[in-house]
């Protein structure tokens, strides 16, 4: 996780809904190998609370397959409006909805296809835009956590079993891997949805940020689940001295809880939540150390890009 830095800027707005009354339709697009399925249980710890403002946020299992299956008939195109009808109807149980999130860690593909013919992510971009096809009356956003490509590889070559190394990889350059080329291209299908990314290595300090961020509610609004990603790397007693200290300075600046975050991790990180070995074939010290190198600089390109928001600590 890298130091705090100046406080995330948001470049260009939400893109608003044809029908002002309309729902927006928030898709998490993953990475894999991100926060796996924490996005949603931390939201899930305050649902009912949303759903009194709107925002709809349903176990993972009530949707996936379905949306799975109309997005395979839709092809690209919006859905039938009667199909459109029945998944708001479901996903919001007939409430007001300001909101409807949807969260599948393959949406932009499976962990054996992420690389195609040399390159990473090769359909991000239609599945995307498939995604913002769907409903076309409705204001759509997304959101993307990134992880570095060094250990984002491993975990997806390790996930699979359907490849070996060479077949896995199909021609790429392990260095070659942008994270900023795959959001190129979905901003350049995609110009007006907008889109909201972070590092999986920053989530544990920025988890406020970004539950905020996906709620349109704000980082300063109280989740329950605000600490849910910093707890596992902390010992028993880091946890109650950093819940301590929140509960005593309640009105905190950012900065101020940032740092603070820093420092008890700093004393009371849990070495071994925090360790992973990467195993994978001809892959030395040096080349992992500059492929992080590089997943730094991607950073840099990132948070330039116009229309993406990047949650920074």
């Amino acid at each position: 996780m890298s130091e705090p830095g100046e406080k995330a800027r948001r470049q260009g707005g939400p893109a608003g809904p044809e029908d002002p009354g309309a729902p927006a339709m928030i898709y998490h697009l993953g990475a894999p190998f991100t926060d796996e399925t924490m996005l949603t249980w931390s939201l899930r710890r305050d649902a009912a609370a949303l759903v009194e403002k709107g925002i709809h946020v349903r176990r993972p299992a009530s949707y996936r397959a379905d949306l799975a299956r109309l997005l395979e008939r839709a092809d690209g195109a919006p859905l039938m409006p009667e199909d459109q009808d029945g998944l708001i109807a479901r996903m919001t149980r007939e409430r007001p909805a300001r909101r409807i999130f949807f969260s599948d860690p393959h949406f932009l593909g499976v962990p054996a296809w992420i690389f195609q013919k040399g390159t990473f992510y090769p359909n991000a971009a239609r599945k995307a835009r498939g995604l913002a096809n769907l409903f076309p009356e409705h204001g759509s956003e997304f959101f993307l956590a990134i992880s570095n490509p060094a250990l984002f590889i491993a975990r997806a070559f390790h996930a699979q079993k359907k490849k070996g190394w060479e077949k896995f990889l199909a021609g790429a350059d392990p260095l070659s891997v942008r994270w900023s080329e795959v959001i190129g291209r979905i901003r350049e299908a995609c110009p007006e949805v907008p889109l909201t990314v972070w590092c999986h290595e920053d989530a544990p300090v920025i988890w406020p940020d970004v539950l905020g961020a996906v709620t349109g509610l704000g980082a300063d609004h109280a989740f329950t689940g605000a600490l849910d990603m910093i707890r596992p790397l902390l010992s028993e007693r880091g946890v109650k001295i950093l819940e301590t200290f929140l509960a005593r300075h309640p009105e905190i600046t950012r900065r101020q809880r940032l740092r603070a975050m820093y420092r008890i991790l700093e004393k009371h990180v849990l070495e071994e939540a925090t360790e992973e070995e990467i195993d994978l074939p001809g892959w030395s010290l040096d080349h992992i150390a500059r492929m992080s190198e590089i997943y730094e600089e991607d950073m840099g390109r990132i948070a330039a890009m116009p229309g993406v928001r990047f949650i920074l600590p």
